[in-house]
């Protein structure tokens, strides 16, 4: 179900933010992300991206892919926010659906991306489950690199109170902890440092 405090919270305040440090570290994380992206477009077809938001991180996946013949599909738990998607980046291919039971077949998706909802979700395993069910070939995530996500908030003067916590943030991963969530379900993890996120690329690697 979609947060009940939906109207309430802001989920794309940091993509807003006329603050020249975030502008600067969300201008350095989606180079690392397209960076990524590209080094693994390869002969896919499909991307299935989930948590999509209000648009802003399909904007540019959409625009990498653009010209390459390769099907973008979004979604989101939050019919609010795939409206907004829709309207921002102009992608027709999105669905209202929950990273826990996602409506799709299993290795119908060349690869499965999901930005910052890992540390939405209270069982995220099973969020991580279902990203290996439905991707053939590569899943990428993106969470808050913690400590110091917190830190960054307690130095800026936000969050005090929950110690810099993030509203509706309910888990927190160094490198090790993140790993060790991948790991159970993916052959291959690596993940790479662009901070204050940790973006990792699981890989399957399929049976003979």
């Amino acid at each position: 179900m979609p947060p009940r405090d939906f109207e309430r919270l802001d989920f794309a305040s940091n993509y807003r933010s006329g603050n020249p440090v975030i502008r600067f570290l969300l201008s350095r994380f989606y180079k690392r992300l397209e960076t990524l992206i590209n080094s693994l477009l390869g002969n896919l077809a499909s991307i299935l991206e989930v948590g999509s938001g209000e648009g802003y991180s399909t904007s540019i996946i959409s625009n990498l892919i653009r010209d390459r013949g390769i099907a973008l599909f979004t979604s989101d738990l939050v019919p609010e926010l795939v409206s907004r998607n829709r309207e921002r980046s102009g992608e027709n291919r999105l669905l209202v659906q929950d990273i826990t039971e996602l409506a799709v077949k299993s290795k119908k998706v060349d690869m499965a991306i999901a930005l910052e909802v890992l540390e939405h979700l209270p069982e995220p395993e099973i969020g991580v489950k279902e990203l290996a069910r439905v991707a053939r070939c590569h899943v990428l995530v993106s969470v808050p690199f913690e400590p110091w996500w917190r830190l960054g908030n307690i130095a800026r003067g936000a969050y005090l109170r929950d110690l810099g916590n993030t509203p509706d943030h309910l888990n927190h991963w160094g490198k090790k902890g993140l790993r060790r969530l991948l790991e159970r379900e993916f052959t291959n993890v690596k993940i790479y440092t662009t901070f204050p996120w940790l973006l990792a690329v699981c890989t399957h690697i399929q049976p003979e």
